[in-house]
């Protein structure tokens, strides 16, 4: 009985805990992206998006059980490095004392275009078991991904290499 009395107790400071550690978390981002110039707020709107994109479902295909047709949204088999790939973007661009980032950021952009264009070109070898192109189709999230990949590419790039960036 005084467990339970105890952790009744142990609720309300959890989640005033939480609720404290929640509003700093999202003081402290509102003032770095205040503090960002205009280029640089587009470059972290790429770099997040590409981020979600990689670990949103990419295949859809669809299955008819009892006259109903149902739409069914998997993860590709690559999802899992995609997503790997763009942390390790995320990484270069804004964390400033990696040593040789601009090197990292160019090798970890090269791996996601390389495995974009493979996925896109052999998905049966690296996105998905169907035989048949007919029997799936990409998902929205799929052209997301390689949109803010491009983007993360032609800003970040610029960025990363600058001399007056301030995430340098």
């Amino acid at each position: 009985m005084k467990l339970i009395s105890s952790l009744v107790l142990l609720v309300p400071v959890l989640l005033y805990s939480w609720a404290m550690l929640f509003k700093n978390l999202i003081l402290d981002l509102y003032e770095k992206w205040s503090n960002l110039n205009t280029l640089e707020k587009l470059i972290l709107v790429f770099a997040i998006s590409e981020f979600i994109f990689a670990s949103r479902p990419w295949l859809e295909y669809k299955i008819q059980l009892t006259g109903i047709e149902e739409r069914i949204l998997v993860s590709a088999k690559t999802n899992l490095v995609f997503t790997l790939l763009s942390l390790g973007v995320i990484i270069c661009l804004y964390i400033k004392r990696i040593q040789r980032r601009g090197f990292f950021f160019v090798i970890f952009l090269i791996a996601i275009y390389l495995f974009l264009i493979l996925t896109y070109a052999l998905p049966k070898n690296f996105l998905t078991d169907f035989t048949k192109k007919e029997d799936y189709s990409r998902t929205i999230y799929f052209y997301l991904f390689a949109l803010s990949s491009i983007g993360i590419g032609i800003f970040g790039t610029r960025e990363v290499f600058s001399s007056n960036s301030i995430t340098k």
